[in-house]
């Protein structure tokens, strides 16, 4: 099949842009030709490799959100490419159409191609406001399916809509480095913003770095809220227990080094990060958040505690670092996580989808 992936801006580093370059290279090697539409191009490089048969095609070179902006404004940026995206798709044939994310979605059925699009969601489905969903709800309808990422939601969607199917995000195969669960580093990776949760976090460290001040946390990420969490940090006095260290290329070098991975959000799209952590063994501690945690950690394959609890939460991570026989058995549980989203079963639920979609239209 030819088919065309649709996103706001492949140069961005994000969860999107990681999972495109996952997913379009399995397609690949599955005998799929695969095109990847840039609405927006705000970097000269990619973050993320891509499969060199792929072509990656940018129809503006305005910068989509690379700094803060109100949806008002984003919805003027998509709005004033419809146009282009509507000429690319009538004179670039293709089978079949995946667009990823609400914003895209709604361009994509703007440009009247929603019958032959696959719609993929990436965050929870509360996350918008309810004008919001209930604009989703109507144009969702119109898609050929609608894909997300949790059973919960799933389930949420089919109370509405009955063309919503649940495919979770893939993990890349390659061979990672076992953590060092003695090296006493704590590790968090996501953008700093309110989502991601670290001021909860931050908020709750001071007693644990005083009963275990051999320990410190490395938290990965670049995003609005930088020069908050510094003051948060530096207000709590734990400017040399918590480091900000910013975006990294190689983040399972990261994961290798330290003991245990704290997921503090208040919510997330899947939390694919759970999954990479996982890969190399390292414990995990997050909260039971909406959606992807306890889809990922079930069979008690990592420390879950309710969603914004925040005293349950500094339990768990005390729990954890105090106990190096309670992070090798978490660890080993969690080497059982990467089986469940291995590329060959998460493509046999797509090629199902592709199969269905050939039957319908031939």
């Amino acid at each position: 099949m030819k088919i065309t992936f649709i996103l706001a801006d492949i140069t961005s580093i994000g969860g999107i842009e990681r999972v495109v370059s996952i997913l379009t290279d399995i397609f690949v090697a599955h005998g799929h030709k695969v095109t990847i539409l840039s609405l927006f191009r705000a970097h000269e490089t990619l973050n993320y490799e891509f499969n060199k048969s792929i072509t990656i095609v940018y129809l503006s070179k305005k910068k989509y959100a690379i700094k803060k902006q109100g949806g008002i404004l984003r919805l003027q940026m998509l709005c004033s490419i419809i146009l282009r995206l509507k000429r690319f798709l009538k004179h670039n044939e293709c089978d079949l159409i995946m667009s990823h994310g609400f914003p895209i979605n709604f361009i994509t059925w703007l440009s009247g191609y929603a019958p032959k699009t696959i719609a993929c969601e990436h965050v929870f489905y509360n996350y918008y406001n309810t004008l919001i969903k209930t604009i989703r709800w109507y144009i969702y309808k119109r898609f050929y399916k609608v894909v997300v990422l949790t059973e919960n939601d799933r389930k949420y969607f089919q109370k509405r809509i009955g063309n919503v199917i649940c495919i979770p995000n893939p993990i890349q195969p390659s061979k990672r480095t076992i953590a060092d669960l003695e090296s006493k580093r704590m590790i968090c990776v996501g953008r700093l913003s309110y989502q991601k949760g670290y001021d909860l976090l931050l908020k709750i460290l001071p007693p644990i770095f005083k009963s275990f001040p051999d320990w410190k946390l490395d938290i990965y990420g670049e995003g609005d809220l930088k020069d908050e969490l510094l003051a948060i940090r530096d207000a709590l006095g734990l400017q040399s227990y918590v480091s900000f260290k910013g975006t990294t290329s190689d983040i399972f070098k990261e994961y290798a080094q330290s003991a245990l991975l704290v997921l503090p959000s208040r919510f997330e799209g899947f939390a694919m990060v759970l999954i990479e952590a996982a890969c190399c063994g390292l414990p995990i501690v997050a909260f039971d958040c909406p959606n992807g945690p306890s889809d990922i950690l079930k069979k008690d394959r990592g420390l879950l505690v309710g969603a914004k609890d925040c005293e349950g939460l500094q339990k768990a991570i005390i729990k954890m670092v105090g106990s190096l026989d309670l992070r090798k058995e978490y660890s080993k549980r969690g080497l059982e996580i990467p089986d469940d989203y291995a590329p060959n079963k998460i493509y046999q639920r797509w090629n199902s989808v592709f199969e269905e979609y050939i039957e319908h239209y031939s």
